[in-house]
């Protein structure tokens, strides 16, 4: 669901609508406006003193009274188009029948086969769509109302469903689409778009009822829906398959879409007493009389609004100077004026104050052609921010008078963005690739602080190698807008270093123990070139056995930074033999001798 900014209290130093009394017929006390063609002609109604209704037609600053059909009284008109025809509904008999209004003639419409019809809105082709009485009856005896589509001197049945057998057509665009609502004894309430012949339910805002009342020429639709828990009521604009709710003016609690164009402008009422009449642009809820100059302000109330065209001109009815007619307002041609903005210069995601005239009303600014996001602090200035994308140029306001554009351009930083680096650790000369944006146009690269070689690649990818003297830290990438430093460090893997070992002589399988720095990547010891066999190691230690086939020399401990030799050698010696042992043999003695004697 869309959150929708309100401007209820806008300052109106540089009003965006002038409003025009559209009159009444003479003898009458009053008008109405109710809806408006592509080109600027208006229908709506003008009433005597006694309540009687006549249907009028304005155009070019002229009134007409359009008459009524034959036997009728009280005509309503409720759709005109560019040709100045008009659809509508008057009492004939007591009963409402629909009727168009064409090259000064009136036709009744005919009926679907009930009593009461109504024709709502009329388009460029001449199709008429409204509501009429079929002769089947609902539950409570009252008659099934299906939409209809006259063209072309014949009237179609739009038809219905099984569970909503009451379908109301209210509005019809240049494509001859019509939406409207269906509804059934029981059954919730749902807008519809009818379509190339298929009928499409277009959902809610959550509650259990909604109804479609206008559509543009381009499919946008809007009406007001029933939000969840089903007791606010929320004006929504229908665009692309999604329905968005359009909220409601400050201190009011239900709002009602009466109109729609094809720039997506909602016009409608919040409230219904006293109704606040508003205009939805560009994600904006204005309150409509605070766009007027002070002295329409002061002369005019307005207390509904029916329709808006693609000029974005919109009728509706107020009170003017204790009188109640029919309106015109017309988008003003003052444009908004941007004198300054600070600051001059930054990233995407920098915020800006702009400061001016004419802001009041602001539906877009745009930084160099791309849509940024904005807020109207008063009439003289608005914050925005450098939106993704943007490139250095022009700043655009538009206001609903027109477009205007900075006198200097914004200057958009691009700095280089590093979302990642592979590897994260090595020893000098390791090929490390960094990833992000912004490294097209790359300047430099270093490892905590020590500067490093680079090949530039794509906008999004460069190579970089360790350079000598680099210790674990950080890598700083660096351009013309700026620069980045990753907040992971790389780990330099230093060359190793023997600083001294014991024994220092000693025979094949002797246990040496070796101490030094960064000992513990270390992929190979050597004594004199013979390869040993670790049994355990740490950064500054690592134990060895001397191998079979050493020899006197300098100890190599070699890892993936380097190889480091001692520089005095261990001296392999030979292996101590134990002493011989001798058995000792009793040789006895000679006979007749007493001793043998050595």
């Amino acid at each position: 669901m869309a959150v929708i900014a309100c401007m209820a209290g806008q300052s109106a130093k540089a009003f965006t609508y002038t409003i025009t009394d559209i009159g009444t017929l003479p003898g009458m006390t009053s008008s109405s406006a109710m809806a408006i063609s592509g080109s600027g002609k208006i229908a709506g109604t003008a009433t005597d003193s006694g309540g009687a209704i006549h249907a009028i037609l304005y155009s070019n600053g002229v009134l007409t009274d359009i008459g009524s059909p034959a036997g009728g009284t009280n005509p309503v008109a409720t759709g005109v188009n560019d040709s100045g025809q008009v659809a509508g509904y008057a009492a004939v008999n007591g009963l409402s029948h629909a009727f168009l209004y064409s090259g000064g003639q009136m036709t009744d419409l005919g009926t679907l086969g009930g009593p009461i019809r109504e024709a709502r809105s009329i388009n460029n082709s001449g199709q008429v769509v409204g509501t009429s009485d079929t002769g089947a009856k609902n539950f409570d005896n009252s008659y099934v109302r299906h939409a209809f589509l006259y063209q072309n001197g014949t009237l179609s049945d739009l038809g219905g469903a099984y569970n909503q057998p009451n379908r109301l057509g209210y509005a019809i665009n240049t494509g001859g689409e019509v939406v409207g609502y269906s509804k059934g004894g029981g059954f919730t309430d749902n807008a519809f778009l009818y379509s190339g012949g298929v009928v499409t339910s277009l959902g809610d805002l959550g509650g259990s009822s909604s109804y479609a009342l206008a559509i543009s020429s381009n499919s946008q639709i809007t009406g007001y829906s029933s939000l969840a828990g089903g007791t606010v009521l929320h004006a929504f604009l229908y665009k692309s398959g999604s329905m968005a709710d359009l909220g409601a003016l400050p201190g009011t609690t239900d709002s009602f879409g009466y109109g729609v164009n094809a720039s997506g402008q909602v016009v409608g009422v919040c409230d219904a007493s006293p109704a606040r009449p508003f205009l939805y642009s560009n994600g904006i809820l204005f309150e409509l009389s605070k766009l007027l100059g002070a002295v329409d302000q002061g002369a005019w109330t307005l207390t509904s609004v029916t329709a808006i065209n693609d000029k974005g001109q919109i009728v509706g009815t107020g009170n003017h100077n204790g009188l109640t007619r029919g309106f015109l307002l017309t988008p003003g041609t003052t444009t908004a004026a941007t004198n300054s903005f600070l600051p001059v210069v930054g990233p995407v995601g920098t915020q800006l104050t702009l400061n001016g005239s004419g802001y009041t009303g602001t539906v877009g600014v745009k930084f160099n052609g791309t849509a940024a996001t904005f807020t109207v602090i008063s009439d003289s200035q608005i914050t925005t921010v450098v939106p993704a994308g943007a490139t250095t140029g022009l700043i655009a306001v538009t206001t609903l008078a027109g477009t205007s554009q900075t006198a200097t351009n914004f200057r958009v930083l691009y700095p280089p963005n590093i979302l990642d680096f592979t590897p994260n650790t090595g020893p000098v000369g390791t090929k490390v690739t960094l990833t992000g944006s912004n490294l097209a146009a790359v300047t430099g690269v270093q490892f905590n602080g020590v500067n490093a070689s680079f090949t530039l690649g794509t906008g999004t990818q460069i190579t970089t190698n360790v350079p000598v003297g680099a210790t674990t830290g950080p890598i700083v990438v660096a351009n013309a807008d700026g620069k980045f430093t990753t907040t992971t460090s790389f780990t330099v893997i230093p060359a190793p270093t023997i600083v001294s070992f014991t024994p220092q002589y000693g025979p094949v399988g002797t246990r040496v123990v070796i101490t030094g720095l960064a000992l513990a990547h270390a992929t190979g010891v050597t004594f004199n070139g013979q390869a040993a066999t670790t049994y355990g190691n740490a950064d500054t230690w690592i134990a060895v056995i001397v191998p079979s086939g050493a020899t006197t020399g300098p100890i190599a401990v070699t890892t993936v930074a380097g190889t480091a030799v001692s520089t005095r050698p261990f001296r392999v010696i030979p292996a101590l033999t134990p002493p011989t042992r001798y058995k000792i043999v009793d040789l006895g003695t000679l006979h007749g001798v007493e001793s043998l004697k050595a």
